[in-house]
């Protein structure tokens, strides 16, 4: 298996224990400059990954950047495994399947935001696999 090719609109955010093999948000793709993100909808997720090690607990942790500040997309449950099609425990070498329906909620202002998106080892900061992309919020 090869590893992800991380395009201009995907990049890798310094995993420790695993690789991601593709990617798949809705309306979406790694030609665009930035992802939309529309207000009121879900934006549909589908990661492809290979863990290097076992793992018993994986906690889904989402914030988007703005001006450099980090903010929380508050999502539950936070454990993945039994959650959003993720089986647990990991495997090493084995793929995985991560599906997420992130609520865009009407709230939200319409502006620029880098997303991450990482899936760590538990309750510990060992992220597994993580992916950073630009998003506008938009209506």
């Amino acid at each position: 298996m090869s590893k992800f090719e991380f395009s201009q609109l995907f990049k890798n955010c310094s995993s420790n224990s695993g690789h991601i093999q593709s990617i798949n948000i809705s309306d979406c793709s790694d030609n665009d400059s930035y992802c939309r993100l529309k207000k009121g909808g879900d934006v549909l997720m589908h990661l492809d990954f290979v863990a290097d090690k076992a793992y018993e607990s994986v906690k889904l942790k989402i914030f988007g950047e703005i001006a450099r500040i980090k903010v929380p997309f508050h999502i539950t449950p936070d454990e993945a495994c039994g959650n959003y099609g993720l089986k647990c425990p990991l495997v090493p070498g084995q793929t995985n399947r991560f599906n997420l329906s992130l609520p865009i909620k009407s709230i939200y202002p319409s502006i620029p935001v880098n997303v991450n998106l990482n899936l760590m080892a538990g309750d510990t900061d060992d992220k597994i696999v993580c992916i950073r992309f630009k998003a506008k919020i938009s209506n």
